[in-house]
């Protein structure tokens, strides 16, 4: 059984009680089920980007557009959403939205980005992994390299 097949199984099953975070990725029909936690969190993403809208990102996640992925500590403290996109050479991974409280579990986090995420879009047959992120993140994630800037003025 792969990784991502394992994880879906963990993640039909109600939210942990205990207070040791746990991470996971949430399968497509059961994201309504985990969307009353997880739009707030959904929403201060977009109160930061002001790209999307909250309707649109929970649709693409029912339609399995992209990727729900949870770190739950009693509720969830924090999300990622994952996309793999196509160009016309190769698959490449996005990490479309982070948001959350990591605090205390930031290690967790890290491990679990690293050791699952990553490996999500490797079986998917990403080559690179694109993060549009602030700079605490590059600080956390020093092997990745800044491709780009981003440059965006409000009109």
């Amino acid at each position: 059984m792969d990784s991502t097949r394992r994880l879906d199984l963990i993640s039909t099953a109600s939210p942990p009680t205990a207070c040791e975070a746990r991470c996971f990725a949430v399968p497509s029909g059961a994201v309504d089920a985990w969307w009353p936690q997880v739009e707030p969190l959904v929403k201060r993403w977009i109160d930061y980007d002001e790209l999307w809208s909250a309707e649109g990102v929970r649709e693409d996640l029912i339609a399995g557009k992209a990727k729900l992925w949870c770190m739950h500590d009693s509720k969830v403290i924090g999300i990622w959403i994952t996309r793999v996109e196509n160009s016309d050479v190769t698959p490449w991974g996005s990490v479309w939205i982070c948001a959350g409280d990591f605090g205390v579990h930031k290690d967790a986090a890290i491990r679990f980005y690293r050791d699952v995420i990553e490996t999500w879009f490797r079986e998917h047959g990403c080559k690179f992994i694109d993060w549009a992120g602030r700079d605490g993140w590059a600080r956390l994630f020093s092997d990745y390299h800044r491709h780009a800037v981003i440059m965006r003025k409000q009109l």
